[in-house]
């Protein structure tokens, strides 16, 4: 029994070295030789029908960079981050790194053994956490909701608290534009859910009341003076329209939305579509980057950029507003692209990055 024991000791951290080693010798083979001597900004993912994986080739000679190693297709923006990527046996077990950017040598930020099914995180919008439940935090000396440093709501009137349920009735953050507050409260009544939009002093912004779902936030630019939401409306088979708190209505109509994403903080673009197609729309100007066409089917907004544009873990709520000069700033530092249906990139001129053998 002794002999096992001794021989269980010895055996275990000599598995655990290899399966780092592995890790780090894969990573070393397969990316790392091969990207050196190539910019980071300029790596952009193909897809092989035959292996069902992604590699890198190079944007300006389309030139075949790795083979086809990731699960998915990823961009250094600055950093990569390739979350359990490379497989180290029959698709059981894969790798999990992060890399430096080229600007920094590719350097080996975290490399580590991990569970190869593991592909996707779960990001949680905690923007649309409700305030807390402590009857505590209700203030009938107020008529709205107060907030601290953090946007945090910290205090509101009871008219946005359900007793009979014991819950608020406002959402946890509220919204930071131009010095003033505004927040998605909602009510409940007869089986059925609405949301309306209310200032810091509880006033209900005009076109914003009694809404059929929770609006989407539009990240804020300073530039603009206005404040726009991508909401839900009555009566329309497109369903959705850009409507901010100064009155005014895009003129476009658009169905449910799935690209809004952490990018419009970025660089100011969103794919939606509309009766016509998908298109690219600019956030700043709130014009078509890329008219929709029923030609354009895109899957999601990405980017490749060899430095930090904005630090990707502000929760939803406390995202400065960045200006129109900054977002500017970051497109000419980005390479920015659209995946389409076919598991290929396009760039907002509509050049496809397709691998030459």
């Amino acid at each position: 029994m002794y002999k096992i024991l001794l021989a269980l000791i010895i055996i275990i951290p000599l598995n655990m070295f290899s399966q780092k080693s592995g890790c780090e010798e894969k990573l070393e083979a397969q990316l790392l030789r091969k990207i050196k001597p190539y910019k980071s900004k300029n790596l952009v993912p193909y897809y092989s029908e035959k292996d069902e994986k992604w590699g890198f080739l190079h944007k300006e000679s389309r030139k075949k960079i790795t083979t086809p190693i990731f699960k998915k297709p990823i961009f250094f923006n600055p950093r990569l981050v390739a979350d359990y990527a490379f497989e180290t046996k029959d698709n059981e077990d894969g790798c999990y790194t992060i890399l430096e950017g080229s600007k920094n040598n590719y350097d080996v930020y975290h490399v580590s053994e991990g569970d190869y099914g593991i592909s996707e995180r779960v990001y949680h919008n905690e923007s649309f956490e409700e305030a807390g439940n402590n009857k505590e935090m209700i203030n009938n000396d107020i008529f709205g909701f107060e907030v601290n440093e953090q946007g945090v709501i910290t205090s509101y009137n009871n008219t946005y608290y359900d007793f009979n349920n014991n819950k608020a009735r406002i959402d946890k953050y509220a919204i930071k534009y131009k010095e003033k507050y505004y927040a998605v409260v909602n009510k409940h009544k007869n089986f059925v859910t609405t949301y309306s939009i209310i200032d810091q002093d509880g006033n209900v912004i005009e076109g914003f009341e009694n809404m059929r779902s929770r609006p989407i936030y539009k990240y804020t630019f300073a530039t603009p003076e206005d404040l726009w939401f991508l909401i839900e409306i009555e009566n329309n088979s497109l369903g959705y329209v850009y409507r901010s708190i100064n009155k005014k209505e895009s003129t476009e109509k658009f169905k449910h939305p799935y690209s809004m994403t952490i990018f419009p903080k970025t660089i100011g673009y969103a794919i939606l579509r509309t009766e016509s197609g998908h298109g690219v729309l600019d956030l700043i100007t709130m014009k078509w980057k890329i008219e929709p066409s029923s030609e354009n089917v895109f899957y999601a907004l990405d980017y490749a950029s060899s430095e930090l544009l904005l630090d990707k873990n502000y929760p939803e709520h406390i995202v400065p507003e960045i200006s129109s000069e900054k977002i500017n700033e970051n497109r000419k530092k980005s390479n920015i692209y659209i995946l389409n249906s076919n598991k290929q990139f396009y760039d907002l001129d509509l050049n496809l990055y397709t691998a030459k053998e």
